[in-house]
């Protein structure tokens, strides 16, 4: 639930379903992870679930999200997680 402190600029991020285990309260929806990364400059988010299973997460907020958010499973977002340490194109925070 931090703030995206990361340069983001041109890049899909990648974030995980659900809170930071900072113990920390923090507005952990999908609207509110989507709307950092697109105040940050992201050009796309990329939301994986915590958990084996498919899910859809809604966006819907006060302030439009212009940018594309999809839903991958644990599986890909494992994946995706990888290949962002080789690709600048993706960037993974802790939301």
């Amino acid at each position: 639930c931090a703030p995206i402190t990361a340069d983001v600029t041109d890049a899909a991020v990648l974030i995980e379903r659900g809170a930071s285990v900072s113990g920390q309260p923090c507005d952990a929806t999908f609207y509110a992870k989507a709307l950092k990364a697109q105040q940050a400059g992201a050009d796309a988010v990329v939301i994986y679930n915590n958990v084996p299973g498919v899910f859809s997460p809604s966006v819907a907020g006060a302030e439009p999200i212009t940018i594309p958010v999809v839903a991958v499973t644990a599986a890909d977002g494992a994946a995706l997680t990888a290949e962002a340490a080789d690709d600048p194109r993706i960037v993974a925070i802790t939301a």
